[in-house]
């Protein structure tokens, strides 16, 4: 018997009993009638007929319940494609990535989305500590670590600024440790450095951003940025990542976090951090 469902997107489809067999064999093998059942829900109140494959049901195992725990995953376009139907996206930045972590790799990445009628940008960040799935599964996180890092920024912000469209959905990226169905935290794999003597961080508007190039003994080429809060305190740094990070705070009004210690020639910044992303 054919049915009909009354979806989020104003789309109906129809699923079949035949089609509803290949579903079960073919998209949710091993399934109970009951998650296939929540699967089908799923996909009929989005408007997504379930052998598109848009989303896809994930059977994992849940440590605080002992049994199966069932998850909703998309791909990233399927979160940009929802987002521009609703009529009020947009658009968004390009990533803002934090400094390089001890192996080599990007602390956080930060995307701002901008919904019509909101004036500041909804933010998400995801950190290199909270995501990243361990050795065995990063081999392409290893590989391409600032898109992977920027496509879990970039639901985060969606999901924040559609709730209604995309809350309950999830990219495998965000999904990787098979035994909890939350993004992993690993522990660090080295030991953090205590900090500088005389270190302190602030909260700030950032004022000014300016750089000046200059030219070591050995003739190698460097910028020192100066980046002023709006009370005119200058800190230091050569760092352009940080200068890119501060452009973007002072053109969308965005406050900052700033780790600094007080050096020979002025405050020297160890780290900067945007506020207001979850």
């Amino acid at each position: 018997m054919e049915n009909a469902v009354e979806c989020l997107q104003d789309r109906k489809i129809i699923v079949s009993a035949e089609q509803k067999g290949l579903v079960k064999s073919i998209v949710f093998p091993g399934c109970t009638d009951g998650e296939l059942a929540l699967y089908l829900f799923e996909c009929e109140r989005r408007g997504v007929h379930p052998l598109d494959r848009l989303i896809f049901p994930v059977s994992r195992n849940d440590k605080d319940s002992g049994g199966k725990k069932i998850t909703f995953q998309c791909s990233i376009d399927y979160f940009r494609a929802e987002a521009s139907d609703t009529g009020e996206y947009d658009g968004q930045d390009e990533p803002i990535y934090g400094p390089a972590n001890s192996d080599g790799y990007p602390e956080y990445a930060t995307v701002l989305v901008y919904k019509k009628g909101i004036e500041r940008p909804i933010t998400g960040t995801a950190r290199w500590s909270e995501f990243y799935p361990g050795d065995k599964m990063g081999f392409m996180w290893k590989k391409m670590p600032y898109h992977m890092l920027a496509k879990c920024a970039e639901v985060l912000a969606l999901r924040k600024a559609f709730p209604k469209r995309l809350s309950g959905l999830y990219i495998p990226e965000e999904m990787q440790s098979p035994e909890t169905g939350k993004p992993p935290v690993q522990p660090p794999q080295k030991k953090a450095a205590a900090a500088p003597a005389g270190s302190q961080t602030i909260t700030a508007a950032i004022k000014d951003v300016t750089g000046k190039e200059g030219q070591k003994a050995d003739g190698q080429k460097f910028t020192k940025y100066t980046i002023t809060d709006d009370k005119g305190v200058a800190y230091g740094t050569f760092d352009a990542q940080i200068a890119d990070i501060a452009n973007t705070a002072k053109e969308k009004a965005m406050p900052v976090n700033i780790s600094f210690v007080v050096g020979k020639f002025g405050n020297d910044i160890k780290s900067f951090e945007l506020i207001g992303a979850a």
